[in-house]
C-alpha cells in the first residue's frame, strides 16, 4: 500500500508538472520578446478501450508497467513504446510547424530535435481527489492519457487527428484514428497583458472514431489558484 502511495504521489506531481509547461514555455519567450508564440495551447485527452463484452483492452499496457532500461525509479504511467504508436497531427498549423517531427523546421540555425507525443497510463481517482469526489461509483481503473502541448504560433487548432497503432488493444496492426475537435478555453480567456492567461486549454467538443462520433465526457481533476483544470474523456467500444 505504501509503494502504490508513492508511485501515485509522483505520478500527481508528475502531470502537475506537465500542466505548468505552457505557462513557464511562454513565459521565457516573453523575455526574449517573442510575443508570436504566446498563447500555447495543452490538450488533454484520456481513452479508454472495451469489447462488448466489457473486457478493459487496455489492462496488458499498464500490467506491464513498463520502464526503461536502467530506470529504477517508481512506475509513473510509462507505456512500452514497442506495444504502441501515436502520432497527433494538427488541423491547421502554421507554415513553419512540421507535422512529422512535432517541432519547428529547421533551418541554417536552427536543428530542430525530433518530439513524439505518447500516452501515460493513468488512474484519475486514484490521483486526484476532486475527480473521486465527482465520480464515486464510475469511472474508476487506468485510462489512456494524452497531453499535448502546441505552441502559439499555430493557434488553436479546429481539431486534432490521433492516429493510434496497438495491436494489444485493436488486435491488428493498423491505424486507427480519433478526431477530436476543440473550442477556445472556457475558463480563463486569454488577455496578452495577463501572463496567467498564456498557458490556455482548449475545450474538447466532439470526438469522431474511425468514422463514426463519440460521446465525450468532460471531468474536473486539478484545480489550483487561479484555475480549474478539466480533462476529456473518451470510451470507444470495439466489436471483438
Amino acid at each position: 500500500m505504501k509503494t502504490m502511495k508513492t508511485v501515485r504521489f509522483f505520478l500527481s506531481i508528475a502531470i502537475n508538472a506537465l500542466l505548468l509547461i505552457s505557462c513557464q514555455k511562454i513565459q521565457q519567450d516573453a523575455i526574449e520578446g517573442i510575443a508570436e508564440f504566446r498563447p500555447t495551447y495543452t490538450y488533454l485527452l484520456s481513452l479508454s478501450f472495451k469489447s462488448t463484452d466489457g473486457t478493459d483492452l487496455m489492462v496488458p499496457l499498464w500490467e506491464d508497467q513498463w520502464k526503461p532500461e536502467g530506470d529504477n525509479s517508481k512506475w509513473a504511467g510509462e507505456i512500452n513504446p514497442k506495444m504502441y504508436k501515436l502520432d497527433i497531427i494538427l488541423s491547421n498549423p502554421h507554415e513553419s510547424w512540421d507535422n512529422t517531427i512535432y517541432n519547428f523546421r529547421g533551418s541554417d540555425n536552427y536543428d530542430p530535435k525530433v518530439l513524439h507525443p505518447s500516452f501515460q497510463a493513468i488512474n484519475f481517482k486514484e490521483d486526484y481527489p476532486i475527480f473521486k469526489e465527482q465520480n464515486d461509483k464510475e469511472e474508476d481503473g487506468y485510462r489512456l492519457f494524452s497531453l499535448f502541448h502546441s505552441p502559439g504560433k499555430n493557434g488553436l487548432q479546429e481539431y486534432l487527428t490521433y492516429k493510434i497503432t496497438c495491436p494489444t488493444i485493436f488486435g491488428d496492426n493498423s491505424v486507427h484514428e480519433i478526431i477530436a475537435y476543440w473550442d477556445n478555453d472556457s475558463v480563463v480567456a486569454y488577455d496578452a497583458d495577463d501572463n496567467r492567461t498564456w498557458a490556455q486549454y482548449p475545450d474538447c467538443i466532439k470526438a469522431v472514431f474511425d468514422g463514426r462520433e463519440i460521446l465525450v465526457k468532460k471531468y474536473l481533476f486539478n484545480k489550483t489558484e487561479y484555475r480549474n483544470n478539466y480533462v476529456y474523456f473518451i470510451d470507444i467500444v470495439l466489436n471483438k
